[in-house]
């Protein structure tokens, strides 16, 4: 199942987000558990309970919470379904949407079929808490029995209710207060006085149903971000929040990643605030979002969200993902010292609690060990040799990463990282006279991954370069406003010509920048000042250098941040460089490091200049040449890497693979890496995988084995395979009643017993229907091709059909049916 309600809301706020403002830091340490400011919360489920279409979800009615679906969020349940311990003790009560098209969170006129939230959107979302055996009632239910389960007959859990966004936009709001009148909001007395109704009437409505196990802690303000060029808009949060603390309840925030004010939400009078990463839903971003979110909050007295779906179970990528978060909250320390939230999109923990597959359960008792504390991140190996491309070892080459690790290559090139914690690492390999690299390690629950990395000579004569900023003209340097910029004269401060840039970066705040701009239209209406370069195809050149000297007495670490197609800090890539102190430092960024990294090279937008850390003092930095080099002969080392025929690295016993080795330094002439000739493999685990001398893979028992190559000398980077013992397969969707003139999507899901989906590709689909009650109709992509593994039923008449799909994977076939019922609205179908 996919609501993904958060991700829904995150692209309609970055479509409107256009600056990365600069956030202040402080000296604090994360909001805590237990604290008064959040009325003694620690973990916090998201609990969405708002209005989702029917028909858009075959028919269910998503977000109907009932005494089942709340169990394993109240209580830790074992295997039978009883209680072994308590789980949340806090639930947030979301509605998003209303049925009846206004907004509940900010307007944008661009949104199709919605206007302003009216009151009536209002009492839809002031309705749904209180529906009988659903949502608040089905949580009193589930929590007496969980109490009973664990001999604790007073339970209770902290409720906090949603207060939907009073938006100044709604014109013609309705008459909350029976003057007769319908209120307009662009009044920052009626939005406060409508804010004071709904929370009076929601107080009141919940002190009506008399719930024993449910304490009302506080109410959340829905709106993501805080626009403070809004007129009354920061002066409604403060009321709001001044309001609740009068009665002993408290007012909390959670902000989305691009929300400008998400380190400042204290100082505007939530009483606690926890930001969103939305690593989870952005591709683009690493482990390092995370990190950058958990020091924000960390430095301001905030809290941290956790974010995953039911994709952590099917996907291999987004179970990564989901592992970085409670990896992060080790790493950080949020998981033992933050006040946490869970978005959980609709049922994930339900679900991963009741799946099939053992990784389900994996995935709840890990939560539940995170939200106590006693999660024990998973760990690997890493080890790498360093050689030349004759392949020879290159001794003393130095190896540092962001997190502080620093190792020199010892006689044989090599060195090792243990027990490393299973995310991705960067790490840097520099040594005179060579080309320095950046080259990424996934680390693996216990494996070790191997790798070759292959230093090229240092480029050598320069055979053509052009100026990107050279501050020899006007100034012309944007930036934030708080980074005083300005061309320097000083001798001493100028590497060539007459003047350069410079660049004081203030103590207490960050991130911050100044911009290095093109004339791209993709600019155009956003934070852009001056254009400092017209041609951003940067695609020809091998590298990016420009001289800074570091006018501090200690080391600085200056972040390049690369913008390209569109203006986007999201996407942004950085690469840093540390800058020694009272000296000029000559910085030069390889493109093929940003190629690897995913940016497009042929439409760089912009360049910031950017710094998260400084010095009690600041740090005032000079800018010199910023040139785009092209080399007379460059060599392009070899990075090689296994190619394997499936996207998700999981085989069922019987079947054979043909692995590949790949060069990302060599390209075919469709720009794709191209194949390397003779390699050969090896696997660590024999009885689960073997490797035959003709270079095939076969899958034998159930488990895990680590895949190593090597061609032409170098070893390519490892890869772990999972053998599955067994697959399994699912229709889903295609209601089995439908009324005559009804559609609805049925598709035929695979998995692995690890939960990993079996992609679609790699399999096989016949479909047919036996009754003419039912049409079986394609289900189109955007380019007009069939949906092989999903189908559209269509209900033509009354009667019975049965639906029937054979799917065949690695040579075996399994065929799975339904029985669909067509009657008219209303009409009980008979029994079979």
């Amino acid at each position: 199942m996919k609501i993904n309600a958060k991700r829904s809301i995150c692209l309609i706020l970055a479509s409107v987000m256009t600056a990365f403002l600069a956030i202040p830091a402080a000296s604090a340490a994360y909001l805590p558990k237990n604290d008064p400011r959040s009325n003694y919360l620690s973990n916090i489920a998201l609990i969405y309970t708002g209005y989702y279409n029917p028909a858009n979800y075959d028919g269910e009615n998503i977000g109907d919470y009932d005494k089942d679906k709340f169990l394993p969020y109240v209580g830790y349940l074992d295997e039978q379904g009883r209680a072994q311990d308590d789980f949340f003790d806090t639930f947030l009560m979301l509605s998003l949407q209303s049925p009846h098209g206004g907004s509940l969170h900010r307007w944008y006129d661009w949104v199709p079929n919605s206007v302003p939230g009216r009151l009536v959107d209002w009492q839809y979302a002031m309705e749904r808490p209180f529906v009988k055996n659903l949502q608040l009632d089905a949580l009193d239910q589930a929590v007496k029995q969980v109490g009973s389960d664990l001999e604790n007959r007073d339970k209770q859990v902290n409720v906090y209710l949603t207060i939907p966004f009073p938006d100044p936009q709604s014109r013609d709001f309705g008459d909350f207060n029976g003057d007769g009148v319908s209120d307009d909001l662009i009044s920052l007395e009626a939005r406060n006085e409508l804010v004071q109704w709904y929370i009076d009437t929601m107080v009141e409505r919940f002190k009506s149903k008399g719930y024993k196990h449910l304490k009302l802690a506080g109410f959340y303000w829905l709106q993501e971000d805080l626009d403070t060029t809004v007129q009354g808009e920061a002066e409604n949060v403060k009321a709001t929040s001044d309001y609740l603390n009068s009665k002993g309840m408290r007012l909390g925030w959670i902000p989305w990643s691009g929300a400008g004010e998400k380190g400042n939400g204290n100082k505007h009078g939530y009483d606690f605030t926890l930001v969103q990463p939305n690593h989870y839903f952005q591709a683009e971003t690493t482990i390092k979002r995370i990190e950058e979110t958990a020091a924000l909050s960390r430095n301001n007295g905030q809290g941290v969200e956790i974010e995953f779906d039911q994709r952590a179970i099917e996907n291999p990528y987004y179970r990564q993902v989901f592992y970085n978060y409670l990896i992060g909250g080790v790493k950080y320390g949020y998981m033992a010292d933050s006040l946490l939230a869970y978005y959980q999109d609709v049922y994930a923990i339900y679900d991963f609690y009741h799946h099939r597959s053992p990784i389900g359960r994996q995935l709840y008792d890990d939560i539940y060990r995170f939200a106590k504390g006693t999660f024990v991140p998973p760990i690997g190996d890493i080890e790498a040799r360093v050689i030349d491309r004759d392949g020879n070892p290159i001794p003393d080459a130095q190896v540092t990463n962001g997190d502080g690790f620093s190792a020199w290559t010892d006689s044989n090139g090599r060195f090792a990282t243990n027990d490393q914690f299973a995310i991705q690492y960067t790490f840097t390999v520099a040594k005179e006279g060579y080309q320095s690299r950046t080259v990424r390690f996934d680390a693996v629950q216990s494996a070790t991954i191997r790798k070759d990395i292959v230093l090229a000579p240092s480029g050598g004569p320069i055979a053509e370069q052009q100026v990107i900023a050279d501050f020899e003209g006007e100034f012309n340097v944007g930036g934030n406003s708080v980074v005083n910029r300005s061309f320097n004269t000083e001798a001493e401060f100028v590497r060539s010509g007459e003047q350069s840039l410079k660049a004081v970066f203030p103590n207490g705040w960050g991130p911050v920048r100044a911009f290095i701009d093109s004339g791209s239209e993709a600019l155009a209406g956003s934070d852009r000042q001056f254009i400092n370069y017209t041609n951003t195809d940067w695609s020809a050149y091998d590298s990016i250098g420009m001289d800074v000297y570091n006018a501090t007495n200690t080391e600085q670490l200056l972040e390049l941040e690369f913008m390209y197609d569109q203006y986007s800090w999201a996407s942004s890539r950085v690469k840093k460089a540390k800058l020694a102190p009272g000296q000029w430092n000559r910085v030069e960024i390889p493109f093929a490091e940003l190629r690897d990294a995913g940016v497009n090279l042929q439409n760089i937008i912009r360049l910031s200049l950017k710094m998260n850390e400084f010095p009690t003092e600041g740090a005032t930095l000079f800018f010199d040449n910023i040139n785009l080099l092209k080399y007379e002969s460059l060599d392009k080392p070899t990075d090689t890497y296994i190619a394997l025929p499936s996207s998700v690295p999981t085989m069922d016993i019987g079947a054979r693979w043909t692995p590949s080795v790949m060069d990302r330094a060599s390209l075919d002439e469709q720009g794709k890496h191209t194949v390397v000739a003779d390699a050969s493999f090896e696997s660590s685990n024999p009885a689960v995988l073997e490797v035959t001398p003709d270079g095939v893979l076969k899958a034998l028992a159930p488990g895990k084995a680590t895949l190593r190559a090597f061609a032409n000398g170098i070893e390519a980077e490892s890869k772990v395979i999972e053998v599955s013992g067994q697959t399994f397969h699912e229709l889903k969707g295609g209601r089995s009643k439908l009324a005559p003139g009804e559609s609805a999507t049925i598709s035929l899901r695979s998995f692995f017993d690890n939960g990993y989906l079996i992609p679609r590709e790699n399999a096989s689909y016949s479909w047919s229907v036996k009754g003419d009650a039912v049409l079986l109709n394609d289900k189109l992509q955007q380019d007009g091709t069939a949906v092989e593994n999903e189908k559209l039923l269509v209900g033509v008449k009354n009667g019975s059909a049965r639906i029937s799909v054979t799917v065949t994977y690695n040579g075996k076939s399994e065929t799975i049916e339904r029985l669909v019922i067509v009657r008219p609205k209303g009409l009980v179908a008979p029994q079979n």
